[in-house]
Parts: structure tokens; sequence; C-alpha cells
């Protein structure tokens, strides 16, 4: 649970944006309208454009000076909490996928930028179609988003596998400031002037076989200056930011999926303590007793091989490893 109630400031970022949207569309509306009369109903006259520019102008200065509520948890149940406890600017997002966590948290951690749907397309909007050094707004398509984040301007926070990941950057700062960006830098309030913002994805068992995966974006900002700042950028990015984790949760879905189809779940040694089969082409940890290999080493000849008291066979000729519980 949350004080000063997360739904209440996520609703009220939608309003700001909602409100500068509607500000953004009637201010095109009513300029069009000066320049040359268009054939909307009750709207022909240059006047009438003038009036809905101050309509749209009204409409922008409440969207971008909404206040933004400060909001703090009650007790730290996540990383995320622990690092970012209070924020003013969040967004969370969730999705059901149907693999267990550790395939889960090692598909969020691959996901590439070209495997998120319209990703390319609104990070160039928000860059202004500039060609910047590789970042996370303009990520190629060799390297797991995550890494390239990481590699520029983020810090790696947690990686707790497969429960949580954080990574955390400096949105605004004062001009000259410099310094590392290390977890203890989150572990205390900034000084005024910066905003800080936290993301992490966790990863959690959905009681049928599945995982549920959540996306949460915090952002404290110190200072009415800092906090004016960001607000406005915020309300600005706001759907397009909604947007991009809707679509990475759904990236990570539809990987954690192939990985499932491409290798599918191992059985565990406990439920059959004889005989195991294992794809060749295959390196997925094996459970036995509840307890996961870090490695499992396939005999490439007729031999066989043991490890850690399993003892396995593979013939060359053989597209699958019989792995067999040694004797007592």
């Amino acid at each position: 649970m949350h004080e000063g109630s997360g739904l209440i400031a996520i609703m009220e970022n939608m309003a700001g944006s909602l409100l500068v949207y509607l500000g953004l569309v009637s201010a095109l509306i009513g300029l069009l309208t000066v320049v040359k009369p268009m054939p909307f109903p009750r709207v022909r006259r240059r006047s009438q454009g003038l009036t809905i520019l101050v309509a749209a102008a009204i409409l922008l200065a409440i969207g971008f000076l909404l206040p933004a509520p400060e909001s703090r948890v009650s007790g730290v149940n996540s990383h995320l909490d622990e690092f970012l406890p209070v924020w003013q600017f969040r967004e969370t997002h969730s999705i059901i996928v149907a693999a267990p966590p550790e395939r889960v948290y090692q598909a969020m951690k691959q996901v590439r930028a070209d495997e998120i749907l319209l990703f390319r397309t609104l990070t160039w909007i928000r860059r202004g179609g500039r060609d910047l050094p590789e970042s996370i707004l303009n990520a190629g398509s060799r390297e797991a988003l995550i890494d390239v984040a990481i590699k520029s301007g983020f810090g790696s926070l947690a990686d707790e596998a497969p429960k949580e990941l954080v990574i955390g950057t400096v949105v605004l700062a004062p001009s000259r400031t410099h310094g590392s960006l290390t977890p203890n830098f989150f572990r205390t309030p900034p000084p005024p002037g910066f905003a800080i913002a936290a993301m992490n994805f966790t990863v959690r068992p959905d009681g049928a076989g599945g995982s549920r995966v959540s996306t949460e974006t915090r952002v404290f900002a110190s200072g009415p200056s800092a906090k004016r700042r960001f607000a406005r950028y915020w309300r600005l990015i706001y759907p397009g930011s909604a947007l991009i984790r809707r679509m990475w949760l759904r990236a990570i879905r539809e990987r954690s999926l192939r990985e499932m189809r491409r290798f599918p779940q191992p059985t565990r040694l406990a439920d059959h303590p004889k005989t195991l089969f294992v794809r060749r082409d295959s390196l997925i940890p094996v459970e036995r007793d509840k307890l996961t290999f870090a490695r499992l080493e396939i005999c490439r000849d007729d031999r066989g091989c043991e490890l850690d008291g399993v003892r396995g066979t593979s013939p060359m000729n053989s597209k699958e490893a019989t792995i067999t519980k040694s004797a007592a």
C-alpha cells in the first residue's frame, strides 16, 4: 500500500496530459482558423479562431501547472521502494505471461528495441529526429535494451533474479554537476534542482504456472523549480511513455513464449527419478530434489559422464541425452 494514493497520482498525471493535448489540438484549430477560416460548424470567423487560441492557452497553462502531489510508500516491499520511496510522478503497467518466472526474467533482460512495437518511432519523436549516440532513445538492434540503458546513463540498482530488476537515472540536474551514478546516490534525497527516476520490472508467479510481469516508473523532483520543469516534460511525453512500457511488456511476453516453444520446461528428476530426456541443443537447468544445477554437462560419447550425482550418456547418433540418477 502507498500513502498519498498512487491511483490518484496516476489519474492526475493523465489529467495533466489530457489538458495539455486538448490545448495543443485547440491551438492548432484556432491558428488555422485565424489564418484561413475553416468550414467547421460555428467556427467560420477569424475572431472565433482567436477565442479558440485563448482557450487553448488556458488549457495548456492549467495542464502544465497542475500540482503534482507527493506520494510515499508505507513500507519497503521491493527494491524500488528501497531506492525511490517518495515520488511525484508515477506510472505502472502489468501483463500475464504463460511462462515460469525464470524464463520471463531472462526474456526481460534480453528484449531488444526492435522487438518493441513503435519503440523506435516514439523515441525518434522524443529526440526530435536527431541522430544521437546509442542510448535508450536511439537504441540499436544488437544489444538488449536494458544493457543499452545501463551503458548510456542509467545505473543498475538491483538485479534479483528471477524477481526484480531496477535501473535508475538522473533526468534533471543543475548545470556543471558531475559525479558517478551509484545505488548509494538514490538512497538519500537529492539536493534541490535534481530530478531522479527509477524503473523496475518485477516477475511474480500467478498461481497458475505462469507469471505476472509488472513495470513501474517513479520520478522524484527535488524543489519547486525542478518539479515545475519536469511536470511540463512529463505531461508531454506521458502518453508515449505509457505506450512504450505496454509494448515493452508485450515484447517480453512474446520472447518468453518463443523460448518456451523452443525449449519446453524441463522435467524434474524428483518426478522421474530414473530417466530424464534432455534435448542436446538445450542448456536448460535441470532441477533435482528442488535444487537447480547451474549447468548441465551432456556427454558427447558412449562413455558417459557424471555431475553432482547425475550420470548421463549421449550416443553421438542420438538427438537426446539420457540422464539417470546414480544409485545410492
